[in-house]
């Protein structure tokens, strides 16, 4: 029997994606020898990483000239990395989302990295 997935409580509008933020952690060893686990440090990363959960519909080519295209590469599943300052936090229940442009995204984790990845783990 296959399991139902509950549905996303969140769309995304525009040309918006809903990511689910994924934690930041980055051990670092300090000048004394000892480590320091990502919830430790005082130093944040310039970035945030999150998982694509849905993105929006794009607005029409006659609101905006087609500058707001979603392009069709963005898909959700997709592992993404925003600057910290760009997107904003979306309580909702016990969970938080993220909402951002597509235009904020400034990487992803390649698709084949990702396949590649679970095959050497499994």
């Amino acid at each position: 029997m296959v399991e139902k997935k509950a549905p996303i409580p969140i769309k995304a509008l525009k040309d918006n994606l809903l990511l689910v933020p994924l934690p930041q952690e980055k051990e670092e060893i300090s000048k004394g020898g000892i480590l320091l686990p990502g919830t430790a440090q005082k130093k944040m990363l310039p970035y945030n990483k999150g998982v694509v959960l849905a993105v929006g519909p794009s607005l029409n080519i006659e609101m905006d000239g087609g500058t707001s295209q979603i392009p069709d590469w963005i898909k959700p599943g997709m592992i993404v990395y925003y600057h910290q300052a760009a997107g904003w936090n979306v309580p909702f229940g016990d969970d938080v989302y993220v909402i951002v442009s597509w235009r904020q995204i400034e990487c992803m984790v390649a698709p084949e990295y990702m396949e590649w990845k679970s095959k050497t783990t499994s």
